[in-house]
């Protein structure tokens, strides 16, 4: 989400850094570094084999992972060095590359929805695997849904139209367009419940499942317009769990357990996902009483699209106070990291976040969360990234080498340090990720054609 906010942000920085003569760097090195790291990401994709084959038991997977990431994060910080006795390097890319100092694990949501050990795959490929249809029947609705949303660029009040192209984009898996084309909806006065339920889940999404304090206010309000709707009770089960208060998780599924038409094709999700908090909490489910989410009257402004920002700040505060008596939760430090930074209350989410990092040093989820503080740091006049957060987005790239963040952050910081090649080779990589008709991509293409010689 960091990078289609940061392409219209960050024009201008392009445009200055492209102005001044880009100066060569030296790059003796770089060839071992990425056959080392090349060797490594091998090596962790043979952990996953040896579990599948049943040769390793999950510990002894997430020992080996460990070691691997270990080893990676020496291999990172021993080219560092080099780089430095090299002295071919700009001071600011020296500071970045000292930075370099944490390894990352999977990114949260795609860990989910995709698998990192896969060969590239096109586009539309990726998208006929989703959607489960033929390649040229996923080619046709991508077109589709990219002319709707042409023609409601010049008929923005069409709601049946905007409401056939949230549910597409969500689809799709496009889910930052989706957050966008629901709030469009509701700001043409859609008040339905599962208009919310929508927004709510392509906000999920797009924080990579966490469901933040905007997500939950969202399925309440889905809930205030349609008593019982099944994804806003999961999703508000889902927010208590992510809180910490797995039992009342259990009472709002067990509710919804007890709803269900018995051939619901979502019930065995959420009986497994009873089991599991039941697991977490040592209790009976049976001996928790099924009880509905707490939704409240609509809160000021809903139904406008509106955020409750007392409910917010009492659920920001709420999380505070347990994570005081629960320091070593890491996921809850992140979710307060967000929350905070929703509030932009840019200190004490960037304190967060970094609790949160100590404590789980190898998930790059956190690590974006951490990143978009420190963006949104950068003073507009600013004609270079931020260190610190070049720092972050060159951790992410060692671990997680396709993610569209880093590739575009990282790869623009080595324009800035005149590494020309390095730039181009990460903004190519980026750019062949992206849909074939994205606006980003034409928008990626003309600053690897500006890049020059």
């Amino acid at each position: 989400m960091i990078l289609w906010m940061a392409f219209a942000a960050l024009s201008a920085v392009v445009i200055a850094l492209l102005l001044r003569p880009l100066l060569g760097r030296a790059k003796s090195g770089a060839a071992r570094l990425e056959y080392d790291l090349a060797v490594y990401r091998e090596q962790l994709r043979e952990v996953d084999l040896d579990v599948e084959r049943g040769l390793l038991t999950a510990e002894e997977a997430d020992a080996a992972r460990t070691e691997v990431k270990r080893r990676m994060l020496a291999a990172a910080a021993g080219d560092d060095k080099a780089e430095r006795a090299r002295g071919g390097t700009s001071a600011l890319a020296g500071a970045l590359a000292i930075a370099v100092v944490v390894p990352l694990g999977g990114f949260g949501l795609y860990a989910i929805l995709g698998s990192p050990d896969l060969p590239d795959q096109p586009y539309v490929e990726r998208q006929a695997q989703r959607l489960d249809m033929p390649q040229p029947e996923a080619q046709r609705m991508i077109e589709l849904v990219d002319k709707l949303a042409a023609r409601l660029a010049d008929d923005p009040n069409d709601q049946q139209g905007w409401m056939m192209l949230a549910r597409s984009y969500l689809a799709l898996g496009r889910h930052a367009e989706a957050v966008d084309a629901f709030r469009h909806l509701i700001s043409l006065g859609v008040h339905d419940g599962t208009v919310f339920a929508g927004l709510g889940e392509a906000i999920v999404m797009s924080n990579h499942g966490e469901v933040t304090a905007e997500a939950a206010e969202a399925f309440a309000e889905a809930l205030r317009a349609l008593p019982g709707e099944a994804s806003a009770r999961y999703y508000l089960g889902e927010a208590r769990l992510q809180q910490g208060d797995a039992k009342g998780a259990i009472a709002i599924w067990r509710d919804l357990e007890k709803d269900a038409p018995a051939d619901a094709e979502w019930l065995d999700s959420v009986r497994a996902r009873i089991a599991a908090a039941a697991e977490r909490a040592a209790v009976d489910p049976s001996t928790i009483a099924p009880a509905p989410p707490d939704v409240g009257a609509p809160a000021p402004g809903a139904g406008s699209g509106g955020t409750d920002k007392a409910k917010i700040r009492e659920m920001v505060d709420q999380l505070a106070s347990r994570l005081k008596e629960e320091p070593d939760d890491a996921a809850g430090w992140s979710r307060l990291g967000r929350s905070y930074l929703m509030l932009n209350e840019i200190a004490n989410a960037k304190a967060a976040y970094a609790k949160a990092q100590d404590l789980n040093p190898f998930d790059v989820n956190i690590k974006l969360g951490l990143a978009e503080v420190l963006l949104s740091e950068m003073p507009q006049d600013a004609t270079r990234l931020p260190e610190q957060f070049v720092a972050v987005m060159r951790q992410v790239q060692t671990l997680a080498p396709d993610n569209a963040d880093a590739l575009y952050f990282v790869g623009l910081a080595e324009a800035q340090a005149g590494d020309v090649a390095k730039a181009r080779a990460m903004w190519t990589q980026l750019r062949d990720q992206m849909p074939p008709d994205s606006p980003g991509r034409a928008d990626l293409q003309k600053q690897i054609d500006a890049l020059g010689g």
